[in-house]
């Protein structure tokens, strides 16, 4: 393994791997190769070799005394196994919360992702670790197995951290459709209904008869316009809601900006918009009208 030709460096790991486990400790050898591209080559062998090689692999992975670069590929070898080897689900746990390295966090999350949902279950003791950081992090990567995650991010999203909330949220959006069910039932519980709010507003479109639907709800209405706001002509289905909801006074300011942002498509809500501007004694909200009616007039 000492010959500093690649190309015959390369040869010799993959002559190693015809001899299955027994070559196992050479490949790890190969692994500490200054080379990047060998060291990636091993690490692709070594991911071939079966339930055998993943102790050892483990091992590798969580000895802080190997470079970072070793432990990194270490983790791309456990990745690239898949499901059999999720046996190193809770090795690659503590890895991705707690090395110190952040590429080797991002290489086990990865390798976690790989393994698929039964990789979920171990990310509830993430979810409850001190470090707000790592719990935020745990949060975006649960994001990455779709729908089998609602179940704990529905949980994460009562997190008492805000930025938490906030990265739950995110998750929770771009698992997209599947999540609405959850996130509408979210927006009529105190303290979560921004976040619930922003996680529809990402998922765009498809969101918008559960918004609507959180219009009628005193305390989750505020929420609902704001989404809708930031949807923009998306929310164009929404237009007769809006326009309904000129009529309340609490809510009109947020209902004229929806309108606003919706555009020209919203024209049908002019004669409503025109009604409330003259008995309109708030100056912001009637300045929100005004806006709008520029807006849906094209003007």
């Amino acid at each position: 393994m000492a010959d500093k030709d690649m190309a015959s460096r390369k040869e010799a790991i993959t002559a190693l791997g015809y001899m299955g486990p027994a070559a196992i400790p050479a490949l790890v050898e190969a692994l500490h190769d200054g080379n990047e591209g060998i060291q990636k080559y091993a690490a692709q062998i070594l991911s071939k070799m079966g339930s055998e090689a993943v102790p050892v692999l483990e091992a590798v992975l969580e000895d802080q005394d190997e470079a970072a670069a070793v432990r990194d590929v270490a983790a791309e070898a456990l990745g690239n196994m898949g499901p059999a080897a999720s046996s190193a689900i809770p090795t690659l746990v503590r890895v991705f919360a707690h090395d110190p390295d952040e590429v080797v966090q991002y290489d086990a999350a990865l390798a976690l992702v790989k393994m698929g949902k039964h990789a979920i279950p171990a990310f509830e003791s993430v979810l409850q670790e001190e470090d707000v950081e790592v719990r935020r992090r745990a949060a975006h990567i649960l994001g990455a197995f779709g729908s089998e995650a609602i179940p704990v991010l529905e949980k994460a999203l009562l997190d008492e951290d805000i930025w938490v909330q906030t990265s739950v949220a995110f998750a929770l959006g771009n698992i997209g459709p599947q999540a609405i069910p959850v996130l509408g039932a979210l927006l009529r519980h105190e303290g979560v209904r921004e976040n619930a709010a922003l996680a529809l507003r990402v998922i765009g479109a498809e969101s918008v008869p559960t918004l609507v639907e959180a219009l009628k709800d005193k305390e989750a209405q505020f929420h609902a316009a704001k989404a809708l706001t930031e949807l923009g002509p998306a929310a164009k289905s929404a237009i007769p809601a809006l326009t309904e909801a000129l009529k309340e006074e609490e809510i009109r300011y947020f209902a004229a900006n929806a309108l606003k942002s919706i555009g020209p498509e919203a024209e049908s809500a002019i004669p409503a918009l025109e009604e409330v501007f003259h008995e309109t004694e708030d100056f912001l909200t009637s300045k929100a009208i005004e806006e709008a009616l520029e807006s849906l007039r094209g003007s």
